[in-house]
């Protein structure tokens, strides 16, 4: 029998966390391991806080493997870098460099909701045209893989004519876009692809 090594998502289901992470890692820079384990504690102080009324009487053990729901993780991001909510680089002074805090200044999120039939061709186009506007830009999404039926959130890095690029916390490299199906619900689910991408995009990007 192989025995594996417990990785990320296995127990803790803070992929969410990690894609914020990751996406910041993308758009801003390679930050020390001082500074991903800073954000990483404000996010999961944030996801505590700001956790929704019905998860409230749950023990801070119990949030950390509940996942982070698709409307969650859209406010979550903005307590980072949104429109809405705190702004990271408020808060960060002391804990990144001086370089990371200018850029994350210019660092903004956006949300998309795809609607329409799943097996529309153009659900793909705003995700193109936001990698022609923002080639340094990344996308969050969340997937689910019927196979193993993992529930995953990762960052898109690209997107070709064959498959998504990622940049995971699970270390998947892609996703081919023949095997993805675009749902607004999970429960919508049955007859779909080997992937379904939950059709709440988040579009991370830096205006210069």
């Amino acid at each position: 029998m192989i025995i594996r090594a417990l990785t990320q998502g296995s127990a803790d289901r803070l992929c969410g966390i990690y894609a914020i992470i990751n996406s910041l890692t993308r758009v801003v820079g390679r930050f020390t391991r001082d500074e991903q384990e800073w954000i990483f504690s404000y996010l999961i102080d944030r996801m505590f806080k700001n956790r929704p009324k019905e998860q409230r009487k749950f023990s801070p053990g119990v949030m950390l493997t509940c996942g982070i729901r698709t409307r969650r993780l859209p406010k979550l991001l903005a307590a980072c870098i949104g429109t809405n909510g705190v702004k990271l680089h408020k808060h960060c002074k002391g804990h990144l460099s001086d370089a990371h805090r200018d850029i994350l200044k210019k660092v903004g999120s956006a949300k998309h909701t795809i609607n329409g039939s799943p097996s529309e061709s153009s659900h793909f186009e705003p995700i193109e045209d936001f990698f022609r506007n923002h080639p340094r830009g990344v996308i969050i999404f969340r997937w689910i893989n019927k196979k193993s039926d993992l529930d995953h959130w990762t960052v898109c890095t690209g997107l070709s004519k064959t498959f998504f690029s990622l940049f995971d916390s699970i270390d998947r490299k892609k996703i081919y876009r023949k095997n993805v199906t675009f749902l607004m619900r999970e429960r919508d689910a049955a007859g779909a692809s080997d992937f379904i991408l939950i059709s709440s995009i988040n579009y991370v990007f830096r205006s210069e």
